[in-house]
């Protein structure tokens, strides 16, 4: 029985970087814009609430853990998710491994 590839941070991070998008991906501001603009979209309103006071400045992500509510609320995500998210990102990364190998076939030649 074949079994997927393990979820690896540092291959997943590599992949991105020699890939299409590494160059924005490095940008931080463009990182947080994204996953600001992801969580003011949310359909869950506590995921929008977040979103939004980060777009606005009103607080940081750090702030997030300092908040109760919001807290219990990231943790109980990742309880209930957890393994998907793990699946999910290993996912991610095999399609962006092969994206970077592609990019980089391309610039080659």
């Amino acid at each position: 029985m074949n079994r997927p590839p393990e979820f690896d941070a540092e291959r997943f991070l590599d992949a991105i970087h020699r890939g299409p998008y590494g160059e924005q991906m490095r940008d931080a501001s463009w990182r947080r814009s994204q996953l600001y603009d992801m969580l003011s979209g949310s359909r869950d309103p506590l995921w929008r609430e977040i979103g939004e006071q980060l777009r606005s400045g009103v607080m940081t992500l750090s702030d997030i853990l300092r908040v109760e509510s919001y807290r219990q609320h990231m943790f109980e995500g990742l309880a209930a998710n957890g393994d998907a998210f793990v699946e999910g990102m290993r996912d991610i990364q095999q399609e962006l491994e092969r994206q970077a190998d592609e990019h980089e076939r391309r610039d080659r030649d």
